[in-house]
């Protein structure tokens, strides 16, 4: 969650995105306004990424028949 202060920060930001992504994070970046604003949408497109996720790396522990885990 990017705000205010992310413009002081941008190339430590980018530096850890590097890692994280060479590390095989996806990261994405949202300002507090677009949050604040449109939290449908953010979470809209949190799901898309996470599903795409979610079907090339299925859970290794799937849920108990209940559907909750142990």
């Amino acid at each position: 969650l990017d705000g205010g202060q992310h413009q002081e920060n941008i190339a430590y930001d980018k530096e850890r995105d590097a890692w994280l992504i060479s590390e095989g994070y996806t990261v994405r970046r949202y300002w507090n306004n677009e949050v604040m604003g449109n939290l449908e949408g953010v979470l809209e497109d949190i799901g898309r990424v996470a599903g795409v996720f979610a079907e090339i790396s299925p859970s290794p522990q799937p849920l108990s028949p209940g559907g909750r885990g142990a």
